[in-house]
């Protein structure tokens, strides 16, 4: 049987990990906030883009209203510049703005 090799490290994709906090501007219902934002930033990077982006929804604090998000390093500007774009998160307007931004999900975690 023969075993298929795996890619070597320098030639896989690199990742970031974005950690967003979310301002609410009125009342805010965190219910779906994630998978809302994702689903905004791949309709505001388009096809290409957001599949280039690869972004992949980690983890949401409801308690501090820090959402995180992992992209690829090489979109990680556009995916930057698209969340100034998403001004509604369930119908409620907020601001969203990356606090960290890290290789390792352990520091951004904190």
């Amino acid at each position: 049987m023969l075993r298929i090799k795996g890619l070597m490290p320098s030639l896989r994709e690199k990742k970031r990990y974005l950690q967003i906090k979310i301002l609410p501007i009125e009342g805010f219902n965190p219910r779906n906030a994630l998978a809302d934002i994702v689903n905004q930033l791949n309709g505001l990077l388009g096809i290409f883009d957001s599949a280039d982006a690869g972004i992949v929804p980690v983890n949401f604090d409801t308690k501090k209203n820090v959402a995180i998000i992992k992209s690829s390093s090489r979109a990680l500007d556009k995916v930057k510049a698209a969340m100034l774009f998403v001004s509604h998160i369930n119908m409620n307007p907020v601001i969203l703005t990356v606090t960290k931004v890290s290789g390792s999900l352990s520091n951004v975690k904190d």
